[in-house]
């Protein structure tokens, strides 16, 4: 069954009852220049409401309408990436970030990986590229550091230039691409969730393969990637 028009879905409550209201509007005036006795007079004035009517409609239909989610779901065996995006963070978390490469790189998969990291961490960033290269790894790194790793706009718009030099300099596209939001600052975490939140881009997590008593990971056991699907399109106010 064809989902009905963003204007039309009654999940859209404000949205429908504005646009109703707005068409009951169109329809009062048209039976008033239908009473006229000069109506010909009136056409400019009411062809003037109606594309006002159509302006705010469209307008409505932009703000009011709530993001559509199209799929939501876990997947727990990870196509391996051509492209990684990881946060660096101070041992021992730094070891998700390598568990993150070191499963992207088998078989020579990964060509290219990006380490965001804070001025404290750019050492575990060149830790774990050093590392990499030690178990045989061919993969490019680079590094991109975060300013302020309390800002979710600064995260995001890291990633993005990420995104976009991937495929612009590298020719990755986006499924090639998966970006890993473990680690860091839940502000850096977040900022990275809404850049990947458009449908083409790819998002995973390290889950611990193992706790410790005091419910922390045991990263002497490692963790495993999970992909996380979040569809849908963000769009930011102008």
């Amino acid at each position: 069954m064809a989902k009905p028009h963003p204007l039309l879905d009654p999940t859209n409550f404000r949205l429908s009852v504005s646009f109703l209201l707005l068409v009951a509007i169109a329809g009062g005036l048209a039976t008033e220049v239908i009473k006229w006795e000069q109506p010909l007079r009136y056409s400019l004035l009411f062809t003037l409401a109606l594309v006002l009517i159509v302006v705010l409609g469209s307008v409505l239909s932009r703000r009011m309408a709530r993001p559509e989610i199209t799929t939501l779901g876990i997947l727990t065996n990870v196509l391996r990436a051509k492209g990684l995006v990881v946060l660096v963070s101070k041992p021992p978390g730094r070891a998700s970030a390598m568990d993150a490469a070191l499963y992207h790189s088998q078989n020579g998969v990964l060509e290219h990986f990006w380490l965001l990291h804070s001025a404290d961490t750019k050492p575990d960033a060149l830790w774990i590229a050093a590392e990499l290269a030690k178990e045989g790894s061919k993969a490019k790194p680079h590094y991109c550091e975060i300013l302020d790793v309390w800002s979710i706009i600064e995260a995001k718009d890291i990633v993005d230039h990420v995104r976009r030099t991937a495929k612009r300099e590298y020719g990755l596209a986006d499924k090639d691409l998966i970006c890993d939001f473990t680690g860091m600052t839940k502000h850096v975490s977040a900022g990275m969730i809404f850049a990947g939140a458009p449908m083409e881009a790819r998002l995973q997590y390290m889950h611990p393969n193992k706790f410790l008593a005091n419910g922390h990971a045991d990263q002497a056991a490692g963790s495993t990637p999970l992909e996380v699907q979040i569809a849908y399109q963000v769009e930011e106010e102008l």
